[in-house]
């Protein structure tokens, strides 16, 4: 799972650096390959859900949704805290700069 969000993160972060704005058709292609990388792998809890649209869409929306929660990405850290391990970094940006993404 951590491989599928590097290649997603990396993909949206290469997008969001070469100044693509998130109503342009380039936006549009950055969430087809996203889901693309998504529905093969076991992050796609929607087993009818094999090609990009808008259900495929609105699945990824909900789980990102979720994900950007402060909570889940603590909860996240606290196992490895527990473990003594270093905790991982914190996924989302605005999460470490408390400003939402222009």
């Amino acid at each position: 799972m951590r491989a599928l969000t590097d290649i997603w993160t990396a993909r949206v972060r290469e997008a969001m650096q070469g100044g693509t704005a998130v109503d342009s058709p380039a936006a549009d292609q950055v969430v087809a390959d996203v889901i693309a990388a998504r529905i093969p792998s076991r992050a796609n809890t929607a087993p009818g859900v094999t090609s990009d649209g808008a259900e495929a869409r609105t699945l990824l929306h909900r789980q990102l949704t979720v994900a950007a929660e402060p909570a889940v990405d603590r909860f996240w850290q606290l196992p490895c805290i527990l473990g003594g391990r270093p905790p991982r970094p914190l996924e989302s940006p605005q999460k470490t700069s408390g400003s939402p993404p222009r």
